[in-house]
């Protein structure tokens, strides 16, 4: 995808844009755009979406540990057993998800 504007009012599939108003396009459409005067101000890539990211290390400011936190949420019971795992944390033969995610705040701190 890549995001286009024109100086004049144009149809891009059955839509209308205004002058100057900047409109996504697919890739396949760009040169043929260019070539009638659009332009281009962003060719978007698709990237796959990134896995959360763990922080490395003990997290010892407080905005970093609620983030933590938060993200920690998300996570399903072999995410957060990994996690525990990693930073070396017993989950005591815990094995429900809000009692893994509790041992593992706990130790946040």
């Amino acid at each position: 995808m890549a995001l286009v504007t024109f100086n004049k009012s144009v149809k891009y599939k059955d839509v209308r844009y205004e002058a100057n108003k900047a409109f996504e396009v697919d890739d396949c459409d760009v040169e043929e755009l260019k070539r009638v005067g659009a332009t281009v101000l962003v060719v978007k890539v698709d990237t796959p979406p990134t896995p959360p990211a763990e922080p490395e290390g003990e997290a010892d400011k407080g905005e970093d540990v609620a983030k933590l936190r938060e993200d920690l949420l998300g996570y399903t019971v072999p995410e957060l057993v990994q996690f525990a795992e990693k930073r070396g944390i017993d989950l005591q033969g815990k094995t429900r998800k809000a009692d893994i995610y509790n041992l593992i705040v706990a130790n946040l701190k």
